[in-house]
């Protein structure tokens, strides 16, 4: 389906192809009147397209930085054990 224009309550979910939607497929964010593609270190954003919600698979949220994915921790940070979802500070 090739969209001109969406219709009202509907928005852009494929700019390239033109496709609408009333919602924005997973790992996307809706943005005025289009979906975009979260941050690869996203597995969903909220707000903007780099602040994660969910990291992709293979990220870590860093503890003192709200929204942010890194793919392994940096100097000064580490895991628990109980959680290799976060680095901890």
């Amino acid at each position: 389906d090739y969209c001109l224009a969406c219709a009202n309550n509907f928005f852009y979910v494929d700019v390239e192809n033109k496709r609408c939607s009333d919602r924005c497929d997973l790992g996307m964010i809706r943005i005025g009147d289009s979906c975009f593609y979260c941050d690869s270190s996203c597995g969903s954003c909220q707000g903007k397209k780099d602040y994660c919600t969910v990291c992709a698979a293979g990220f870590l949220f860093l503890e003192d930085v709200p929204g942010k994915c890194v793919n392994s921790c940096p100097e000064g940070y580490f895991t628990k054990s109980t959680n290799n979802e976060v680095c901890y500070k």
